[in-house]
């Protein structure tokens, strides 16, 4: 578990794992799937960026 009970990160390197798992299985989805019957192109980019902080 990466959040305490009020919704805080209470492990960084944790909640950083499930935001990456979560944003490239989107990508997949939207990758496969049109939007509307529209294509999307997406692609991931790593920055280390910590938008935890």
């Amino acid at each position: 578990l990466h959040l305490n009970s009020q919704g805080q990160v209470i492990d960084l390197e944790l909640a950083t794992k499930n935001f990456s798992y979560a944003e490239n299985t989107l990508r997949d989805l939207w990758n496969r799937d049109p939007l509307f019957g529209k294509l999307v192109a997406t692609c991931y980019i790593d920055k280390n960026i910590n938008s935890f902080r």
